[in-house]
């Protein structure tokens, strides 16, 4: 571009969305050195975020002039450089790295193919370094906010920010030793245990932004400072229809205007009933114990009393006229067992539903009895009483010991839902700021006469409304020269009010019944079905031989021994000793595949011996040769060599089912 054709740095006309001004880039080495690397830059990405205490960035330029030799750059310099939105907004619109400015902390280079090196310096707030080099190891008076307004500016020796810090004051006055920490780790400590003055949920967060630093509670980013029941303003219009349907473009042509077209969006995860569930957003227990007293104390959090007390996004006076929680007005459960006029299944805490009651959230006339998502107390939280026993309080005021569960409770709700939004970049845009997203449906919409789709037939009435900027990233493209801020926002409430429980059905249930294949479940042990724990169920106890033949329906003292019929006869009784048939049928049918597909022993010893399969006649045992002395040896040979097998046999069977099995198979 002709250097006429480039725009002054205070040139307030915007050519195109995206368009930004910047000064020079100067990089200074650690002796003090310094280099205009403006004209060697390609890209600068600046990031924020509601969870990080700096900010944080990286440059990328291209070394064509043996900068990294002649500074040299090891990774320990200094940045500046200026850059603005052309837009007159007081200053807001511009980031300014020369009164604050940014410290290189890391180097990566790579060689280009025309034999230039491509140079990537990340870099962080000149507070995020001296942060690593320091540590608080004093005891610190007053509120949790001046002790944060100690650490962060007043007190040279620690971070000596020169920047601004914006501070929502806290409750109570405190002696609180620090016990070596770096500065904001000592921050974050008191910020768990800090309680706001002038709002009602305790969560609170340190960031820092274009603006400055900020310990603020999530309520005041909802709400004008001071003022609990207006809401705060949104700084940006992000229309989403226009991002992918170009007859919902701009109504404001103008590259200023406050509604701006996304070039994309996304959504994140949200509605996550399960992980939401196990973090205890809807309902948890908290046991606060004391060491020294041996005691402890019991409360509960349902996501019900958080709603009705803390502000919300879109609620100025809390609950507001209507319930648009995220938790369902409606039963939990849903299951043809157990219906809403069984009582056994319903709340076991009538309070509660006596004050569902008296507020927004209302359940059905028929619905009493079913519990709802709250009524589940899904997390526990251990609380020791004597952790802040060091901690002084000259108010008097006593710790709150659901606090730990408030914030998780508040932080879980804030990210419930998130979207990915991708704008014409604008330094204007700040994390903790808010911006109204109107959200597209994906509904098949009616065309009206004209052949033309309203823009309220594809509006998400839910999802439609203002969301607060919980982290961003600005990336500014000098050879394309395009600015582009990449948003992520977020919302704790639905922007309007769900159906609640008066639309519930007292006798829903499913379509298809639900089907007990099996019946109950059995103690292996007993062989009992759990659902009647008086049933008994006679099982076999053996012990000695002749249980066994009595288990078997042999006679001893027989000579007619059908082995086979014995063993189907006495597998069978075993079988349907338990009331699992499954599983019976399961083993019977194996045992007899067995018995089919080998030739068993009888028959191998009736066919070498020519004895008859039903049985072995010893009186036969006559003829030839022998004496009857010797007919009589051979007969009771034969029938001790009988018996012992029967007697082998019904000890094998003896063990259970598998055993026996396997008896089977190997004698058959």
């Amino acid at each position: 571009m002709p250097e006429k054709d480039i725009p002054k740095y205070d040139d307030t006309t915007p050519r195109y969305p995206g368009d930004f001004r910047s000064s020079e880039i100067i990089l200074y080495s650690y002796g003090g050195s310094q280099l205009d690397i403006s004209g060697l830059t390609a890209v600068v990405n600046i990031y924020q975020d509601l969870d990080s205490a700096f900010q944080s960035g990286n440059i990328l330029f291209f070394d064509s002039i043996g900068a990294a030799n002649r500074l040299p750059i090891i990774g320990n310099e200094f940045i500046e450089f200026k850059m603005r939105t052309p837009v007159a907004a007081d200053g807001d619109e511009e980031v300014n790295a020369t009164n604050h400015r940014f410290q290189v902390y890391e180097k990566r280079s790579v060689k280009t193919a025309q034999n230039v090196q491509a140079i990537a310096l990340f870099f962080t707030s000149i507070e995020s370094i001296r942060n690593e080099r320091l540590r608080v190891s004093k005891t610190l008076t007053g509120s949790y906010a001046e002790m944060v307004n100690n650490i962060i500016k007043q007190d040279k020796t620690l971070l000596n920010s020169k920047k601004e810090l914006f501070l929502d004051p806290t409750l109570g006055s405190y002696s609180y030793t620090f016990p070596n920490v770096r500065p904001i780790d000592g921050v974050r400590q008191i910020q768990g245990a800090s309680e706001p003055q002038n709002f009602r949920t305790p969560h609170y967060m340190f960031y820092e932004n274009n603006r400055g630093f900020h310990f603020r509670t999530l309520e005041s980013l909802y709400r004008e400072s001071g003022d609990t029941d207006r809401n705060r303003p949104f700084v940006a219009f992000f229309d989403l229809l226009s991002a992918f349907n170009p007859n919902f473009s701009v109504a404001d042509a103008h590259v200023d205007s406050p509604i701006t077209k996304p070039y994309s969006f996304t959504f994140n995860n949200s509605y996550n009933t399960l992980a939401n569930t196990r973090r205890g957003m809807f309902g948890a227990t908290i046991y606060a114990h004391d060491l020294i007293d041996k005691k402890f104390t019991k409360s509960k959090l349902t996501y019900t009393n958080y709603y009705e007390r803390a502000l919300h996004i879109d609620a100025p006076t809390g609950a507001g006229n209507v319930y648009q929680g995220i938790m369902p007005p409606g039963p939990a459960d849903f299951d043809d067992e157990y219906t809403v006029d069984d009582k056994s299944y319903g709340s076991e805490n009538k309070q509660q539903i006596n004050r569902l009651h008296a507020s927004k959230l209302t359940k059905a006339s028929n619905a009493d009895n079913r519990k709802y998502m709250d009524d589940y107390f899904s997390r526990v939280f251990v609380e020791p009483a004597t952790k802040a026993n060091h901690i002084f309080n000259s108010d008097g005021t006593g710790s709150d010991k659901r606090l730990t569960a408030k914030q998780n409770l508040s932080i879980a709700s804030r990210d419930y839902f998130s979207m990915d939004v991708d704008v014409p970049g604008n330094f204007t845009y700040n994390v903790g700021d808010l911006v109204w997203c109107e959200v597209p449906s994906y509904n098949a919409s009616e065309a009206t006469n004209d052949n033309k789709v309203n823009r309220e037939d594809v509006i998400d009435q839910l999802l439609t409304g203002r969301y607060l900027i919980k982290s961003l990233h600005h990336q500014i493209d000098f050879l394309e020269h395009k600015h582009t801020t990449a948003c992520t926002v977020v919302r704790n409430v639905f922007a309007t009010d769900l159906p609640n429980a008066d639309t519930f059905k007292a006798s829903a249930h499913f379509r298809s019944q639900p089907i007990d294949v099996i019946g109950s479940g059995i103690d292996i042990n007993t062989l009992v079905p759990l659902k009647n724990k008086n049933l008994k169920i006679p099982s076999p106890q053996i012990s000695t031989v002749e249980d066994i033949a009595t288990q078997l329906g042999v006679d001893l003292s027989s000579t007619d021994l059908n082995v086979k019929d014995a063993a189907n006869k006495s597998i069978n009784a075993v079988l349907n000793s338990t009331s699992n048939r499954v599983l019976a049928n399961k083993n019977l049918a194996k045992i007899n595949n067995a018995i089919l597909t080998r030739k068993t022993v009888v028959e191998k010893i009736a066919e070498k011996a020519k004895l008859a399969l039903g049985g072995i006649n010893l009186s036969g045992i006559t003829g030839g040769s022998l004496n009857p002395m010797g007919a009589d040896r051979i007969r009771s040979r034969i029938q001790g060599n009988v018996n012992k097998f029967v007697q082998s046999s019904m000890v094998a069977f003896k063990q259970n089912l598998a055993s026996a099995k396997s008896f089977f198979k190997g004698f058959f």
